[in-house]
């Protein structure tokens, strides 16, 4: 008797786990891809925040990265900036460089 309850019970119950482990949201039919290794994993890249930049008259700018005031040729973590420009910084580290916009979208009207 207990037997057949024990069967009864699995019998009941896995299709349920089963069933939880689907996405219900998902369209009939519909199996997840497979998700592919690279490779060689890239190493993601940490950079500064651009928060603003400041000029003056003559034309020389300074930028905050991090909330640190930087100007040209100061370093900030691994990188140094390179130039600091009205709507851009330029900052390098180990022969890279990486240009950091103000406003990296385009808003239109």
């Amino acid at each position: 008797m207990v037997k057949w309850l024990m069967l009864f019970l699995a019998l009941t119950i896995m299709p349920a786990a089963w069933s939880a482990a689907k996405d219900p949201t998902a369209p009939l039919g519909w199996v997840k891809p497979k998700e592919v290794e690279e490779k060689g994993k890239q190493e993601s890249v940490v950079l500064p925040k651009l928060q603003s930049i400041m000029c003056e008259d003559q034309g020389k700018c300074y930028a905050t990265l991090d909330n640190r005031v930087v100007k040209t040729n100061d370093r900030i973590g691994r990188y140094v900036v390179k130039s600091v420009g009205q709507d851009s910084v330029t900052i390098s580290s180990q022969g890279k460089q990486w240009k950091l916009k103000l406003f990296p979208l385009s808003i239109k009207d």
